[in-house]
């Protein structure tokens, strides 16, 4: 950005950026436990879930959506339920103004990226985020988390758990070991693959192939 205007919160999460439009997402609903209420397989086309999860002090977790069950649910590596904290985010509605006065901020596309008439009180903030591509490699010896701040909530709509007879877990891999390097939330795939010369082989993999986002809800 050569000119324009970016205002970050107290956390660091971008409240203006006159480049993006961070006005679109806000929860209609949120809750905790282990299954997430409404979520059938055309989920991932109409409305997105998130997840926020910290396991106790000196300890990680990797956690999948099982879409086996309606509703889905959120499950361990063993597939054992987990409960965890969840929000459903939609966009905002779009709506005319009335008022006459407020300020505005245009992106260099003329989307509003800041519109004082837009209610975002409880919405998403992001915070960090990854386009498709981005990773490659092992997820925790070649590369950081997606976020270093465990708090954060990521977006799960392309997790997907496998049961044993089944070869792929994706999801994330939610890291409260103070003694890391990095410790935070990293992007998490597991593979059980046949390879013809040396039989079975585990891979534990990026599998950026969509983009990546953390984000904090409510006021921060």
């Amino acid at each position: 950005m050569t000119y324009g205007i970016k205002i970050f919160g107290g956390v660091d999460n971008i409240q203006i950026d006159s480049d993006r439009s961070n006005i679109g997402l806000r929860i209609i609903d949120s809750g905790t436990g282990s299954t997430i209420p409404g979520t059938v397989a055309s989920t991932f086309f109409d409305k997105l879930i998130a997840i926020n999860y910290i396991p106790s002090s000196g300890n990680q977790n990797p956690l999948f959506f099982n879409k086996a069950t309606t509703p889905w649910t959120v499950v361990n590596f063993g597939g054992i339920s987990t409960p965890v904290d969840w929000v459903i985010l939609d966009t905002f509605p779009t709506t005319a103004s009335t008022s006459g006065y407020g300020v505005q901020v245009f992106n260099a596309d003329g989307d509003v990226c800041f519109d004082t008439e837009v209610l975002q009180n409880d919405g998403a903030s992001f915070t960090d985020f990854a386009l498709l591509g981005t990773f490659s490699g092992n997820p925790i010896e070649d590369l950081g988390p997606l976020t270093t701040d465990p708090t954060d909530y990521v977006i799960m709509n392309h997790s997907t758990w496998g049961s044993a007879g089944e070869t792929i877990k994706i999801g994330y891999l939610f890291d409260n070991v103070p003694t890391n390097t990095l410790e935070g939330i990293y992007h998490y795939a597991y593979n059980v693959r046949y390879n013809p010369r040396n039989g079975l082989s585990t891979e534990r993999y990026w599998t950026n192939f969509v983009n990546l986002f953390s984000f904090k809800i409510g006021s921060v």
